[in-house]
């Protein structure tokens, strides 16, 4: 009985690391839990500093070493979009959980709704616009990794 119960517990926890660094891209339920009510600290492509509070009521507080500005974020077809009142260019993203907190967005052309980056990119989990993790964990993003 004890192997059993050990042998469950094993299952869940490597289903979950899997489930963790997924190359699916998250769906909109799954967005919505990682973001809504979350303070996001993360880094661009090329290596600037970024942060973003997403209210739970779809509004947003974005910060940046030039700009402190509101905005709105919305889960829209499998994209996190985001749209700023002023001085910063908004859009809309693929969501990818890399590891336990640690989150790629890929930027989506807005004309065709499909992601700059090619798939072989994001399944090397390269070619990212932006990294980011919750602000009330640690983050598990590899340190001094950009694209």
């Amino acid at each position: 009985m004890v192997r059993i119960v050990l042998a469950a517990g094993l299952l869940v926890a490597s289903l979950h690391a899997a489930r963790a660094g997924d190359s699916a891209p998250l769906d909109d339920a799954a967005i919505g839990a990682a973001v809504s009510g979350q303070r996001f600290a993360g880094v661009y492509d090329d290596g600037s500093a970024w942060r973003e509070t997403y209210a739970a009521d779809g509004s947003l507080a974005y910060e940046d070493d030039e700009n402190d500005v509101d905005g709105q974020w919305r889960v829209i077809s499998g994209r996190l979009c985001t749209l700023y009142a002023t001085g910063v260019e908004g859009g809309c993203f693929m969501v990818f959980r890399r590891s336990t907190n640690c989150f790629d967005f890929y930027a989506v052309d807005p004309s065709s709704g499909m992601p700059l980056a090619s798939e072989a990119e994001r399944a090397a989990q390269s070619g990212w616009s932006a990294r980011g993790w919750s602000m009330d964990k640690a983050s598990t993003c590899p340190l001094g990794e950009v694209t």
